[in-house]
């Protein structure tokens, strides 16, 4: 058990979770996280991205059973939010994107106290409950590092590696390549050290130094789904930071769930999730390799045609027309999202100490999917 001393000795890390209609995913993210709070300086940020299924509410009654939540004059304080919450939930008021979304937390976390390092989580992830120490010694270990990622394992093939950190990228055909995907998780950890060359960290588990958004600036908000970390790591490597897998630190992750994207969980691409990775594929393409735009968009509309046809997608045709027209007509009308200054629902300032009506299981392989909260 870490005493108080050592706990204070620890740099603070602020876990930014974004949701959108999820919540069950989401609740669960959270209970892997739960117990990590109590032993070590990790402050949570759930940022709500204008949900319409009652999301906000059913949050807000997990934060209610699980941290002592500030009063209305405590959410009316700022000192309380730059200083002293443990947990906060924030409404961005609409449907910002991944981008924009957890922008609305990294913003918070850059403002509370102490906060060294921010941790961006997709909410369909359950986390091992040594990933948290494993990323803090990888940290410290190498101070040059902007952003490390982790082991991501497949939430339903517990032993199946998704990625190692990241991937890596291919401008001229807009492929991605995930580092160590569909190998073995024991293979992977016995057979590999950290030092493997990424072009980016998964968008799913980003451990970020908090300078690093200073210097470099937050997500780009431009890319509504995907690109976001491919381009952040651009950025970071502008500013004079490197990448870094931190393989120790085991994340589980069912992959899609949000975006529509094929999944175990959503074996069928989604045509919002198609028109996206176009869509931000393109405007990438255009921002960091502007000689190569004929050549990749044309290899890509090309690609995309095939593998719909041969998939028997045919009605994603139109997700890539739409895409390319967005792309080079400058009317994404889809990324112009008006609404209201994200406001904070709920502040937690400590958790509260466990009780006897929950309970927690670490991440097992056992392809049940890891820590579930017990109603």
């Amino acid at each position: 058990m870490t005493g108080p001393s050592t706990l204070l000795e620890q740099p603070l890390v602020c876990a930014i979770i974004l949701n959108w209609n999820r919540p069950e995913d989401t609740i669960e993210c959270l209970s892997s996280l739960l117990p990590v709070t109590r032993r070590q300086r990790l402050a949570l940020v759930v940022c709500d991205n204008g949900s319409s299924d009652g999301s906000a509410h059913r949050l807000q009654e997990w934060a209610g059973r699980h941290f002592q939540l500030a009063g209305l004059e405590a959410r009316a304080s700022d000192g309380a939010l730059a200083s002293r919450w443990d947990f906060l939930l924030v409404q961005t008021g609409a449907n910002r994107g991944y981008a924009g979304g957890n922008n609305a937390g990294i913003r918070h976390a850059l403002q509370r106290e102490g906060c060294e390092l921010i941790w961006v989580l997709n909410n369909d992830t359950v986390v091992d409950e040594h990933a948290l120490s494993a990323l803090l010694e990888c940290a410290g270990r190498y101070p040059d590092v902007g952003i490390f990622g982790s082991t991501l394992v497949d939430y339903y093939r517990p032993n199946t590696v998704q990625l190692a950190g990241g991937c890596r990228y291919h401008p001229a055909t807009t492929t991605m390549s995930n580092v160590c995907g569909g190998r073995t998780l024991n293979n992977v950890l016995l057979e590999h050290d950290g030092d493997m060359r990424l072009d980016y960290v998964s968008g799913a588990s980003m451990f970020c130094r908090a300078e690093l958004f200073r210097r470099a600036g937050l997500l780009d908000e431009r890319f509504f789904l995907y690109y976001e970390e491919i381009d952040l790591a651009r950025r970071a490597s502008a500013a004079g930071y490197s990448l870094r897998w931190c393989k120790e630190a085991i994340v589980y992750h069912k992959g899609g769930v949000s975006t529509g994207g094929r999944s175990p969980a959503s074996p069928k691409e989604s045509w919002r999730s198609s028109y996206h990775e176009n869509l931000s594929t393109l405007l990438y393409t255009m921002k960091h390799h502007r000689r190569i735009v004929p050549l990749a968009a044309s290899l890509r509309f090309l690609g995309k045609s095939l593998v719909y046809l041969m998939r028997g997608r045919l009605q994603l045709f139109s997700a890539l027309v739409s895409a390319y027209r967005d792309a080079f007509t400058g009317s994404r009308t889809a990324l112009s999202v008006k609404g209201q200054e994200a406001t904070p629902l709920a502040i937690g300032l400590s958790p509260l100490p466990p009780s006897g009506d929950q309970a927690y299981a670490p991440c097992s392989c056992d392809g049940t999917g890891g820590v579930r909260e017990r109603e």
